[in-house]
């Protein structure tokens, strides 16, 4: 994903104008478990995560790398891992729910 300009409040980090992030296949990326957990059961709130801004986001099948310049980076944001700790695979309950069903 990228924001070429703009404010994109979509993220849970601050995301600035001109930054792009990567996020790996079959790898959790989004927001930590307690934050999806919150949204998926309540209410959704009336906003607007991208007024005034160009974000763009692009996938692909192939890997892509990552240059030496980016990865040594002072620029470069990481997530702590350990944020992932709490996560429910909901998916994995879901399909062994729906398995049953046939």
């Amino acid at each position: 994903m990228g924001l070429l300009y703009g404010g994109y409040g979509g993220r849970s980090d601050e995301f600035q104008p001109g930054g792009a992030s990567y996020e790996c296949g079959m790898v959790p990326h989004g927001v930590a478990y307690e934050e999806f957990k919150a949204a998926t059961q309540n209410e959704p709130p009336v906003m607007q995560i991208s007024t005034g801004a160009i974000a763009i986001m692009f996938e692909s099948s192939r890997p892509f790398t990552i240059t030496d310049y980016a990865w040594n980076s002072d620029k470069k944001h990481e997530h702590d891992p350990t944020m992932w700790d709490d996560l429910v695979g909901e998916f994995i309950r879901s399909f062994r729910t729906d398995l049953r069903t046939f």
